[in-house]
């Protein structure tokens, strides 16, 4: 599904039915994307998804939108592989303290040839709902500014209220 984030909530634009559980696979997202950048062409697009997505992938799709101002913000798995000098290692050996933020500017991730470079922001919030976090964000993005990938990446909660509000919040929809 492809909603536009408005006021803590998402609006679907369009929507595609699976015929199986479990998350799209990379055919499926593009097969979702494609119309909505077509149907949004000359507005400025942002696409954030969470560490279902195939995001190493899909961006690198995505990268020839650049020019049609689209852009990503996609969060990543803790496993996937960072060119650290000459070097690979899993995102989670970043360092990052408690509060702090940190970008990497265009970063190899994974170890695929054909893969480009993007940069990374590194992210450890100090408390979510009074409680501590625990979870680094690891996110993969072709934004330079921290503070809008962040802000970006945190509006993609109101897909998960608006997942609440079909299953659970009065609509009683059949999404699984």
């Amino acid at each position: 599904m492809i909603s536009l984030a408005w006021k803590k909530r998402a609006i679907p634009l369009y929507w595609k039915i699976l015929t199986h559980k479990g998350a799209s696979n990379l055919t499926e997202q593009k097969a979702v994307i494609r119309p909505v950048i077509r149907l949004l062409k000359g507005q400025k697009i942002i696409i954030t998804a969470d560490r279902e997505f195939h995001s190493i992938f899909l961006s690198h799709w995505l990268k020839k939108y650049q020019k049609l101002d689209v852009y990503f913000v996609f969060r990543q798995k803790k496993s996937t592989m960072i060119k650290r000098g000459k070097k690979y290692c899993n995102l989670s050996e970043l360092k990052v303290n408690v509060g702090e933020t940190k970008l990497f500017l265009n970063q190899k991730i994974t170890k695929m040839l054909k893969v480009k470079t993007y940069n990374l922001l590194v992210y450890k919030k100090q408390k979510y709902r009074q409680k501590s976090v625990l979870d680094k964000w690891y996110i993969l993005s072709n934004l330079s500014s921290p503070e809008k990938i962040k802000k970006i990446y945190s509006q993609r909660m109101g897909i998960e209220a608006m997942f609440k509000d079909y299953k659970t919040g009065g609509y009683n929809s059949c999404i699984s």
